[in-house]
């Protein structure tokens, strides 16, 4: 494997593009704080296999982002790294080739090289980090992490996002315990030791860690007034006051019947949590729904992972989130 620093020499990011991720660090942690009035909107694939279908979808995204500038800060989920249940495709940093081969060299450059095309276009990326001697390849292109479901006990994730100069969203776990990502946002907040290959030290703390509903892989929800407004007051005894956001997908849309309900549930309420309500989370893509990932029925443009919504429902629903800001 090559050092992250090798990688970034043969695919840099530019003076300019280098400002702007930080900026858009900056505004979202901005957002979080309460600072800036406008909705964090993360948004895109549910996990990266394509290049070229990727790249056309965040050529889409960036034009939306301009049009909706002034309500929305747009990120785009760039997710190469994927943490699953079971045995299961892992990304496709360690797996580009959908078939267990895990060619991670080229996957690591293939993903480098994809992001660094979409910081062209000025689009901000997220990503989850699963494996931190993998997301380090990323770092320098990233201006939103997460910490999933799956991961969010995980001290080894836990101290790495403590170290990291973005924001980064904390899921509860696939239970519906909320707690648990509290707990790890406390644990990101303080300076703990990190070790990474061949780094090592004390990191600085994140101030900006926050709260991701994402519901329950048992069909419970954190959709209503009462349980979000519950949330944000346990944040609160728990000394952690950054703005929450909620996921769409996952236990939410299970709960729901899907995201578009998901989302307009939170859109009835949101005059009355949109003080503790940052961020909105969607998986989306150029086509709905989902393909298989191997075999002449593959759709490049489809998501192989989870379902998610196509690009043109995509367009609408933005539409509808603005008419309630």
């Amino acid at each position: 494997m090559p050092l992250p620093v090798q990688l970034a020499e043969e695919f840099p990011v530019s003076a300019s593009q280098r400002a702007a991720i930080i900026q858009a660090r900056q505004s979202i942690a901005d957002i979080l704080s309460g600072r800036d009035r406008r909705l964090l909107l993360v948004v895109g694939p549910c996990s990266v296999h394509h290049p070229d279908p990727v790249l056309k979808y965040a050529g889409e995204l960036n034009e939306l982002r301009l049009k909706h500038a002034k309500q929305l800060f747009i990120v785009m989920r760039c997710y190469v790294e994927k943490s699953r249940t079971g045995n299961t495709w892992p990304g496709f940093a360690l797996d580009p080739d959908l078939n267990g081969t895990f060619d991670c060299i080229r996957g690591v450059y293939e993903s480098r090289k994809l992001m660094c095309a979409i910081a062209r276009l000025g689009m901000p990326m997220g990503m989850e980090f699963v494996f931190p001697n993998i997301s380090r390849y990323f770092l320098d292109l990233i201006s939103w992490g997460c910490v999933g479901a799956r991961s969010v006990e995980a001290p080894d994730l836990r101290f790495f996002a403590s170290g990291l100069n973005m924001p980064v969203g904390v899921k509860n776990s696939m239970t519906g315990d909320v707690a648990v990502a509290l707990r790890a946002m406390q644990v990101m907040e303080k300076p703990q030791f990190a070790f990474l290959s061949n780094e090592a030290g004390v990191t600085t703390g994140n101030a900006n860690a926050h709260l991701v509903l994402r519901g329950s892989s048992e069909a419970e929800h954190c959709l209503s007034l009462e349980e979000i407004k519950a949330f944000v007051a346990l944040q609160a005894k728990m000394g952690l006051h950054n703005g929450v956001m909620v996921d769409c997908s996952h236990g939410n849309a299970l709960a729901a019947e899907g995201q578009s309900k998901a989302l307009r549930a939170i859109i009835k309420i949101f005059p009355s949590i949109k003080e503790c309500i940052s961020g909105i989370m969607l998986e989306s893509f150029l086509e709905s729904g989902k393909t298989v990932p191997d075999g002449e029925n593959l759709r490049r443009g489809c998501s192989i992972t989870d379902s998610c919504l196509g690009l043109e429902e995509t367009k609408k629903l933005i539409e509808e989130i603005c008419q309630y800001l």
